[in-house]
This record gives structure tokens, C-alpha cells and sequence, in this order.
């Protein structure tokens, strides 16, 4: 089990990484910060780990 854990903890961790580029990309094209994060919400990367909320 432990090393399950350990898979899904790097995919956890490459995920979180994509969405800081992005997120940095964004603020490089200066897209508006509002925009940015409501449209990124709504991608199946983040979406998973925004919740309903």
C-alpha cells in the first residue's frame, strides 16, 4: 500500500507543478488574475482538487 501512496503522491506533485507554469504563464501573458483562475477551475487538472467549493 505504501508504495501505491507513493505513485499517487507523484502525480499529486507533477500536477500541482503544471498548474504553478501555468498559472506563471499566465501572469507573464498578463492575463486578467480573475480569468485566469476561473478558467483553470474548470480544467480537469484542477477541477478534481477545487471541489464544489
Amino acid at each position: 500500500m505504501t508504495v501505491c501512496w507513493l505513485v499517487v503522491n507523484i502525480l499529486l506533485g507533477v500536477g500541482m507543478q503544471v498548474v504553478a507554469e501555468a498559472v506563471a504563464l499566465g501572469a507573464t501573458l498578463d492575463l486578467p488574475r480573475a480569468l485566469l483562475f476561473d478558467t483553470l477551475a474548470k480544467t480537469a487538472i484542477v477541477a478534481p482538487a477545487v471541489g464544489d467549493n
